[in-house]
C-alpha cells in the first residue's frame, strides 16, 4: 500500500506572541481550543509560497525546516524548546 505521510514538529504555544497566535488563520493555521488556551496545526508552505510573517512564527518555521517537518503542532502543554524565545502572555 502506498500512502502519503507528513512529519510534525510539536512546539509550545508560548513560542508565539499572543498577537501572532490570534492571527494565524491567515497562514493556514487550524485553531483548536484547549480549555482557556488554544493551539493548532500549521501547514508549512513551500518557501517560495510563503507570505511575510511575524518573526516569532518565522523562527518556529525555521526549526521545522531544519528537522524536515512540514507541519507544526502548537499546543499549550508542549514544553518550551530550550534556546527558542518564550513569550509570557499575562
Amino acid at each position: 500500500m502506498k500512502v502519503e505521510t507528513h512529519s510534525t514538529l510539536s512546539l509550545s504555544t508560548s513560542h508565539l506572541k499572543q498577537e501572532t497566535l490570534n492571527m494565524l488563520d491567515e497562514y493556514g493555521f487550524v485553531l483548536k481550543h484547549y480549555g482557556d488556551n488554544f493551539g493548532g496545526l500549521l501547514i508549512i508552505q513551500e518557501e517560495e509560497h510563503r507570505v511575510p510573517m511575524p518573526k516569532d512564527l518565522i523562527k518556529c518555521i525555521e526549526i521545522a525546516d531544519k528537522v524536515n517537518c512540514d507541519l507544526i503542532l502548537f499546543h499549550p502543554d508542549v514544553p518550551p524548546v530550550k534556546g527558542l524565545k518564550v513569550y509570557n502572555w499575562g
